[in-house]
């Protein structure tokens, strides 16, 4: 499996993931732009009402029947973020060419597709059509509500968004409630068009074409896409504030959910590997001593986000056990910081990590997106080299890494209001 990126024309990147380990080809091709609060509802809704039709194909209707004659080939809307970078656009998946009978290309057929769809809108007086608009915005605005359900995810996302106040980190892809439900055709098309004229474009593909078929196929398709000012994006450096929140949010639900949030100040790899010693299966300190020894949660976990900077622990517990839950979950880290960590906890640690690393390789999905995640990055390492780097890591930085890591949130998601003062972890 090999893996190349160059940039094809001026802000347009194509990474091509070359195996043939799959009988599908795979690729997404994207806008990437700064994740703001102002725009992000406006972005994620541009893809969805592109899908609806085009000049050519201008029902959802004539464009499937476009793609069952490619085999039943997708093209579905593309809406993801990476820190505070949004990715906007189209996943498309075909049969390999090995499989097809003809001369047809499937990836060239399926990029010349999502070139129409991208450039040739179907417009009315200058902008969108109001049908497709309104009709997406509304699935938009349930995406949006939907998240609500999640509740782990939305209090995670709740509990970001407070500790990066003004950034972008926080924000749900989708953007915010108020922002979806007041979108027009004219702001939807206005968003449309700054993409178009300012986004950089990255396009990563996975499957047994080479690495010059793709670039030929990419550089035809988009050969007539030129622009003067291409927008710079890359995740910024999180602001963190001197303050240490402690925030509750209350909801008609039966448990709580606590999250523990830390400012990790450590390297990638160390954080990662910290992380899972803490919080990372079933044989991770969070894990045996809360939730098991302890009997203080239902479930319990850590989670690492390097773009960000910050190690989460979280929990499920019964609201008036939150308070020991948060204590005996501190003091796991705080064991950490002290050397009570062994050589057996550090090799558990790197083996989950290994395996879900390894499991990336499984699917054309998991190499898309490990690829489409690291397209913001300075420093673009394969799944080996992220590996390596895993495998690298001492006992005596995972210890250092712990005692580097500074308190910065508390979160709980209730389900019942009562005292507030008597729910107040930070005394």
């Amino acid at each position: 499996m090999k893996s190349l990126d160059r940039e094809m024309i001026p802000g347009v990147s194509l990474r091509v993931i070359e195996t043939d380990r799959f009988k599908t080809c795979s690729f997404h091709v994207s806008f990437l732009t700064q994740h703001q609060k102002e725009t992000a509802s406006a972005n994620a809704l541009v893809p969805y009402v592109l899908r609806r039709g085009c000049k050519r194909l201008a029902t959802l209707q004539d464009l499937n029947s476009e793609l069952d004659y490619l085999y039943g080939a997708s093209i579905e809307p593309f809406v993801y973020k990476q820190g505070d970078v949004q990715y906007i656009g189209f996943s498309c998946d075909g049969i390999d060419d090995r499989f097809a009978t003809g001369d047809e290309s499937i990836p060239k057929s399926l990029f010349s597709l999502v070139h129409e769809l991208l450039f040739d809108p179907l417009l009315e007086n200058g902008a969108f059509l109001e049908q497709y608009v309104s009709g997406e915005r509304e699935n938009l605005v349930s995406m949006i509500l939907s998240e609500k359900n999640e509740k782990l995810s939305y209090a995670y996302q709740q509990a970001c968004e407070k500790l990066f106040v003004k950034q972008g980190f926080g924000l749900s892809a989708f953007g915010t409630l108020n922002h979806a439900k007041a979108l027009t055709r004219e702001s939807v098309f206005s968003a449309y068009r700054a993409l178009l004229k300012h986004a950089p474009m990255q396009i990563t593909y996975c499957g047994s074409e080479s690495f010059e078929t793709i670039s030929e196929m990419v550089t035809s398709v988009f050969s007539d896409y030129k622009r003067e000012v291409i927008n710079s994006v890359s995740v910024s450096n999180p602001n963190f504030s001197d303050e240490v929140f402690d925030v509750e949010e209350n909801q008609d639900m039966a448990q709580t959910v606590l999250l523990v949030g830390y400012h990790t100040n450590a390297d990638e790899a160390v954080s990662k590997v910290l992380s899972a010693v803490l919080g990372g299966g079933t044989a991770s300190k969070l894990f045996l001593n809360v939730r098991e020894r302890a009997s203080l949660c239902y479930y319990t976990g850590s989670v690492f986000d390097a773009r960000q900077d910050t190690m989460f622990f979280y929990a499920g517990v019964k609201d008036e056990t939150a308070t020991l839950a948060y204590q005996k979950m501190t003091e796991q880290l705080h064991d950490c910081a002290q050397g009570k960590v062994d050589e057996e906890e550090l090799s558990q640690a790197k083996r989950l990590l290994i395996s879900k690393l390894k499991i990336i390789k499984d699917t054309a999905g998991g190499l898309l997106n490990y690829w489409l995640d690291r397209a913001v990055d300075t420093e673009q390492k394969s799944i080996e080299e992220t590996e390596r780097a895993i495998r690298s890591v001492t006992l005596e930085q995972v210890i250092s890494a712990a005692r580097a890591c500074e308190l910065k949130m508390i979160y709980r998601l209730c389900g019942k209001e009562i005292r507030a003062d008597a729910r107040k972890l930070l005394r």
